[in-house]
């Protein structure tokens, strides 16, 4: 008779990533050399986190 091994999941953190370096793009944290632009309107950061929660990318979703 096998026993039950109850399955535990650990909740994805920031401190579980690299830091956010606001010198590099948000998306992809890589530094190309273009100029990077400032958003800084309610409508953007509601489109922002509308993508995130459509992605489930784990990492975007914690910056």
């Amino acid at each position: 008779m096998e026993a039950n091994t109850p399955t535990t999941s650990t909740t994805f953190t920031r401190s579980a990533t690299a830091p956010l370096s606001k010198d590099r793009c948000f998306f992809c944290q890589v530094d190309d050399g273009q100029s990077l632009f400032t958003v800084r309107t309610e409508n953007a950061g509601n489109e922002l986190k509308n993508a995130m929660q459509i992605t489930k990318d784990p990492v975007l979703m914690t910056r």
